[in-house]
């Protein structure tokens, strides 16, 4: 068996390509062939930073690659938005070089929202042999779109359970204080992490309990989190790396040592398609606070405490679950901080990245 999987340039630290490495790494150990595709097939180019400047770096073709490596099995792991022209700056198509191939292509897909559009589902069903979805909750909603039950099956991402584990906290790493609690958050620019939201209901429970508040996000982008900083009276309270890097990011092992160092990870975001961050923290026994939106729900169980959050309108797409009453959830985060770590995580070992290679290469020996 030869496995190709192509996502966003895998190199990079975050992102689809954390699952792209995660996974192959135990393909590997099976014995499976592996082979990794960027997703610029197109032309469009990705991106190092050098210099003081972003250098382009153009990748082959997929119809190139597919003829020099003859995989049996290509897996995109990609948002389906990127196959249509109205929600994507430059869609592309993979399922006509993988049929000329004799390749079966595969897309593993988050859903992130209620009511995808109509376009988006079927170039999802256009673009796929079968259909692999992050959560059983996305795949009741492709399902209520359209797309039908046997092209479609529940594939969690997972964590690599030998390195996001218990380990002693590194306050100095990180220059956290020995006297203070430390709550931690990541969030990419975009509008349905609601930052700001993390940086007041942090403000007001620092009236409770002493605590600081470390961002892995950038300070200026979609919300100026400068302004916030300043106005939630939050100043001196929030650390941050010394650099910020979207695209590249931290090492899983860097990470996995953050989040042991955390007492809380807190997410009050709108709509996502896993939330990879909230499992490596829980699998780390760091407790966890998050909005209450079924993906959160599904992936944490009665291991997370949830933030009541009201639903939107289904045109409001992304903004789909938003937590509005602030007091509410600092209340929530003070009396977890108070309980202290997570004790036993034994019910996370069916996320490990084991058990999803493991059950990916069964799932590619049906199709």
């Amino acid at each position: 068996m030869k496995i190709a999987i192509m996502t966003d340039t895998p190199t990079v630290k975050s992102g689809y390509a954390v699952m792209a490495r995660g996974v192959g790494k135990y393909l590997l150990r099976m014995g499976v062939e592996i082979v990794y595709i960027g997703f610029q097939h197109v032309g469009e180019p990705c991106y190092i930073y050098m210099e003081g400047k972003y250098v382009k770096i153009y990748q082959p073709t997929l119809e190139r690659v597919l003829g020099i490596e003859k995989p049996n099995i290509l897996i995109h792991i990609r948002d389906p938005f990127v196959y249509t022209p109205k929600y994507y700056p430059h869609p592309y198509s993979i399922i006509d070089a993988a049929r000329r191939h004799k390749c079966k292509a595969v897309n593993w897909v988050p859903v992130n929202s209620t009511d995808y559009p109509r376009d988006v589902v079927n170039s999802l069903i256009r673009e796929s042999d079968y259909i692999l979805v992050f959560t059983e909750w996305g795949r009741n909603e492709l399902l209520m779109c359209g797309v039908p039950y046997n092209i479609m099956d529940v594939l969690h991402p997972g964590v690599d359970m030998e390195i996001f584990r218990p380990q002693p906290p590194s306050r100095s790493e990180f220059n956290a204080r020995e006297d203070r609690k430390l709550i931690g958050f990541i969030g990419v620019d975009q509008a349905r992490k609601a930052t700001p939201l993390i940086l007041y209901v942090v403000s007001k429970v620092i009236e409770d309990i002493d605590c600081d508040l470390f961002l892995l996000a950038p300070l200026e982008g979609v919300f100026d989190l400068k302004h916030h900083i300043e106005v939630s009276n939050m100043k001196g309270r929030v650390l941050t790396p010394s650099i910020y890097d979207a695209t590249w990011g931290w090492s899983s092992e860097k990470m996995a040592r953050w989040y042991n160092t955390l007492d809380l990870y807190l997410t009050l975001s709108t709509c996502e398609g896993f939330n990879l961050p909230i499992l490596e923290a829980a699998s780390c026994r760091t407790p966890v606070v998050a909005s209450n939106h079924p993906v959160h729900v599904e992936i944490l169980g009665e291991l997370g405490v949830y933030v009541k959050t009201s639903k939107t309108l289904p045109t409001t797409y992304s903004l789909d679950y938003i937590a509005t009453d602030l007091d509410e959830a600092a209340s929530k985060v003070a009396e977890t901080l108070r309980r202290g770590r997570l004790t036993d995580t034994s019910k996370l070992e069916k996320y490990s990245l084991k058990n999803t290679a493991e059950k990916l290469l069964k799932m590619c020996d049906s199709i």
